[in-house]
């Protein structure tokens, strides 16, 4: 092995070869410098840039040790190098986020901790090789003042906590992207999004085509109303937390994206993200942003996309995406609350790598509803801690706004962009709800049956299948996630064909049509569940409002087999429903989420996520903070050429990252217990531990998705 070196090398960091045998190298110098100078003006932005550099300047300190040059340069036995420059440094926050840039963030532990223990203070006592090399290159100075926070009321350390993570997001993006320029001999594809000065230009052309024509109708004349207020507030309100109380129907998507818009350009921000409920109705976002913005701009970070196949993307494109995926520097991101959240509330490298670009954003939450109410308090925690510290702005954004003021940080205040909501949900009433009771499956199918054009969405995948296969006639579909998302996607452009054209359509689905998915019908049956669900789905009902209010009818029903997780839910809507006449009125909504909150209590925070902030067991947090508790289990399903070409590859070179990606496209997620039935039916076989494949193609019909063996009770798809 021969290194190209110069008369004042000593101590390599990274190694690339240029040619067989000969190999060029980095120093550990060089790179500390680089890294230092990446880590300080990603900080710089929440005002940490000293600390940045800091952890820069210090982060391999353990690269100066002989044993780490002997695995160098002689491919020697890996080496501690993370754990000597913590030592060298006095400042939690960036002991921990050096000590952690490989492993992960680790919890603080106790003094008392000895050093096999896989905590910082245990870490810290560790015996690891002499690293004294450093001291003729690097001069150590230790941070003179600490960062200028704002204290979170009620929880002083919860700021701190959070600071930690945000540095050491800044550490880590910065040693990614430093070793990158080496390792890729200054060759890498980064940047190359249009300016931001040419997508409000976009935009701006768009908003003004609606705002210039004239509406038909009143229901147009008031979604451009509401599309001005959001432009006008945009431009002259400074950061902070917004809600955005907008009917179904109401145009909010471009109205609140033009809202961020206004604000970016009014103050400087950097990026909007816009945060999702779950990956099922994130495509339609995706691709109204596009259509006006650029498909190039927009980024989709979720767990169904990939970014690595040369024959989706052409160009730059795909590194250019595939390294925002990883750090989030895309002008417009797409994304899920499971993303959002778990990396907010995540250990590893890989999670937390992009939450430094989260700071000076617009953060806008889509149907903030469905913010998990398990955590619902850490969730908006982490949501104030962002406007408090991190210069963001937040939009919670919904139809059934919920109860959230008691619950929301109390110095951050809530503000409202749209005025007269009240008038506003007054005039975009278009249906009526009315009780059915009690039915049996048969009555149900049998009231599908009679309607020409109708949506019925129940709580259970099972129910949905069992309905739909009932079904006579021509024009019937169904919907759940027991079908791969491709299905889906083809589903419900016929479905969109049919009722434009007038033909039979009658759709049994789960409630993933509830949220982002653009569908009209004359008629809506709902199973009984929380009433935000319930008017969502009444926003697919006479959604342009053509019909008279009185023929537009959401019928809500109650059929056997409630899921156990739905408690609550219903409890809380059966509560406020025979209360108000008007059951999609903003008081009744808001007595709704009380209820329920109330019901809740200490469920809000159930696995205390706040208190483990505080005490600093960064693992420990990540661990707890699964906003899908229940397992579940992916099967793939080979279905094309395509998918039986990756099945091939996985077969032949075992999984990867990317590859795993890929698949994602063909899998459809199964909760344990029906996983294990297929398994038990000798349905699926298991793949390295990683995967499952469908064994048998006639167990999957592009109708109805996956078939479960019958002894199936069905399960609840609330978070679908």
């Amino acid at each position: 092995m021969k290194f190209i070196m110069n008369d004042n090398f000593k101590y390599i960091a990274h190694k690339r070869e240029r040619k067989p045998g000969i190999y060029e190298i980095q120093t550990v110098k060089e790179h500390l410098e680089g890294t230092a100078k990446y880590a300080e003006a990603f900080a710089e932005k929440f005002g940490a840039g000293a600390f940045g550099k800091c952890c820069g300047d210090y982060h391999d300190l353990g690269k100066y040790s002989e044993d780490f040059q002997k695995r160098i340069q002689e491919n020697g036995p890996k080496v501690d190098h993370a754990t000597a420059g913590a030592k060298e440094i006095h400042s939690f926050p960036i002991q921990m986020a050096i000590a952690g840039h490989h492993s992960g963030l680790m919890d603080r532990g106790i003094k008392a901790n000895g050093p096999n223990e896989k905590t910082l203070c245990g870490r810290l006592k560790r015996t690891i090789p002499d690293y004294s090399g450093y001291l003729s290159e690097v001069k150590i100075e230790q941070p003179q003042k600490k960062p200028s926070l704002r204290k979170t009321p009620g929880h002083p350390a919860y700021s701190g906590a959070f600071f930690t993570r945000m540095l050491y997001s800044s550490l880590v993006d910065a040693d990614f992207l430093d070793t990158e320029d080496f390792m890729s001999g200054g060759e890498v594809i980064r940047q190359g999004f249009d300016a931001w000065e040419s997508l409000y230009r976009r935009l701006e052309d768009k908003t003004q085509q609606f705002l210039k024509s004239k509406p038909t109708g009143i229901i147009n004349e008031k979604r451009n109303d509401i599309l001005q207020q959001c432009l006008d507030m945009g431009k002259s309100q400074g950061r902070g937390a917004y809600t955005l109380t907008v009917p179904t129907g109401g145009g909010k998507t471009i109205a609140s994206l033009a809202f961020a818009m206004e604000q970016l350009k009014a103050n400087g921000m950097d990026r909007i993200i816009y945060v999702i409920p779950y990956t099922s109705i994130i495509d339609q976002t995706v691709e109204s942003f596009e259509e006006i913005l650029g498909s190039k701009n927009i980024l989709a970070h979720h767990s169904n996309v990939a970014y690595d196949d040369e024959a989706e993307i052409a160009g730059g494109d795909i590194a250019r995406k595939k390294l925002a995926t990883e750090n989030w520097e895309a002008p417009i991101i797409v994304t899920t609350n499971v993303q959002f959240f778990e990396s907010l509330h995540g250990h590893r490298s890989s999670s937390c790598r992009k939450l430094h670009n989260i700071a000076n954003s617009i953060i806008i939450f889509d149907e903030a509803q469905m913010l998990p109410y398990r955590f619902l308090l850490p969730c908006l925690q982490s949501i104030g801690e962002l406007v408090r510290n991190y210069r963001c702005t937040a939009v919670l954004c919904t139809a059934t706004q919920p109860f959230l003021k008691p619950y929301f940080p109390e110095d951050i205040p809530l503000q409202e962009i749209c005025r007269n909501t009240e008038a506003l949900y007054e005039i975009f009433r278009r249906v009526r709800y009315e009780q059915l009771g009690m039915v049996t499956q048969e009555v149900l199918v049998e009231k599908i049956n009679n309607e020409k054009q109708v949506l019925c969405i129940v709580n259970t995948r099972q129910q949905a299948y069992d309905v739909f296969t009932a079904l006579k006639g021509r024009g019937n579909f169904h919907l759940s996630t027991w079908m791969m998302p491709k299905h889906r996607k083809q589903v419900l452009k016929k479905i969109r064909k049919r009722l434009k054209a007038g033909l039979p359509c009658r759709v049994v689905s789960t409630s993933l049509v509830e949220a982002g998915v653009d569908l009209d019908f004359p008629t809506v049956y709902r199973a009984m569940t929380g009433l935000d669900s319930i008017i969502q789905a009444g926003g697919r009902c006479n959604r342009e409002g053509k019909r008279p209010l009185e023929e537009s009818i959401v019928w809500i029903f109650d059929l056997e087999g409630k899921p156990e997780k739905l408690k609550d839910y219903l409890a809380a809507t059966s509560a406020v429903l025979p209360k108000y006449e008007k059951v999609d009125s903003l008081e009744c909504i808001a007595n709704y989420f009380k209820t329920l909150y109330d019901l809740k209590d200490s469920g809000l925070d159930a696995k205390s996520i706040i208190e483990k902030m505080e005490a600093l067991v960064f693992e420990t947090v990540s661990k707890d903070f699964k906003l899908i508790d229940e397992e579940s289990y992916s099967v793939f399903i080979p279905v094309n050429k395509k998918a039986k070409a990756l099945l091939a590859q996985f077969r032949g070179a075992g999984p990867s990252r990317g590859l795993l990606r890929k698949m994602n496209a063909y899998m459809v997620s199964l909760p344990k217990y029906q996983y294990d039935l297929l398994d038990d039916y000798r349905r699926i076989e298991n793949l390295d531990g990683a995967v499952s494949v469908l064994i048998n193609l006639e167990d999957y019909t592009k109708e109805a998705g996956i078939k479960i063996p019958k002894n199936d009770l069905g399960e609840v798809l609330y978070f679908a």
